[in-house]
């Protein structure tokens, strides 16, 4: 939950600086890692409109994403 918070929020000052900037967070759920990303953390970036998409699961948004 403190490295969510610290993204937002290291996101936030980013976006005072440069508003018109989108931001994304691509976390890493493979393996054991997916069990660190439950809701309860990724909520943290919803509340502050920061897409979250999952590498291993939301392949197609990945790619959609690079391809711009």
């Amino acid at each position: 939950m403190l490295v969510s918070k610290q993204g937002v929020f290291e996101m936030r000052d980013v976006r005072e600086v440069r508003p018109k900037e989108k931001f994304v967070t691509v976390i890493d759920d493979e393996g054991d890692r997916e069990a660190f990303w439950k809701q309860r953390v990724t909520r943290v970036f919803a509340g502050y409109d920061i897409p979250v998409i999952r590498w291993a699961t939301e392949r197609a948004e990945l790619l959609m994403l690079a391809q711009g």
